[in-house]
């Protein structure tokens, strides 16, 4: 599953922390990319919380784009999106939005 989140954070041009983090006397730092993290250095689980792919998904260019390729891979019902989607936690949302990332935007 790890994968796929990486996969997922390293497609939206994220950090993945590898969990070796340096404190510089008043934060902690993120050995790899010197971004201020979290004692721990924790990645974000975007199969247990699809609202993270959406909220990253919006800051990007091609939401509008994202949206109607998920309603043309899977015609749906705006409560079937919130199933199959929104309340879903293995990772359904994440995975569509890496195979859009994949297909339309490196494919144009």
């Amino acid at each position: 599953m790890n994968d796929k989140n990486r996969e997922f954070h390293e497609l939206i041009e994220k950090c993945w922390h590898p969990g070796d983090v340096w404190w510089d006397g008043t934060q902690y730092l993120c050995e790899k990319c010197k971004q201020p993290v979290d004692e721990n250095a924790t990645n974000s689980d975007y199969a247990a919380d699809p609202s993270l792919v959406l909220r990253e998904m919006r800051t990007r260019d091609g939401y509008d784009n994202f949206l109607r390729y998920l309603q043309q891979s899977h015609w749906l019902e705006i409560d079937e999106f919130l199933d199959d989607y929104i309340l879903d936690t293995t990772g359904k949302l994440r995975d569509k939005a890496i195979e859009f990332m994949r297909e339309v935007i490196w494919h144009r």
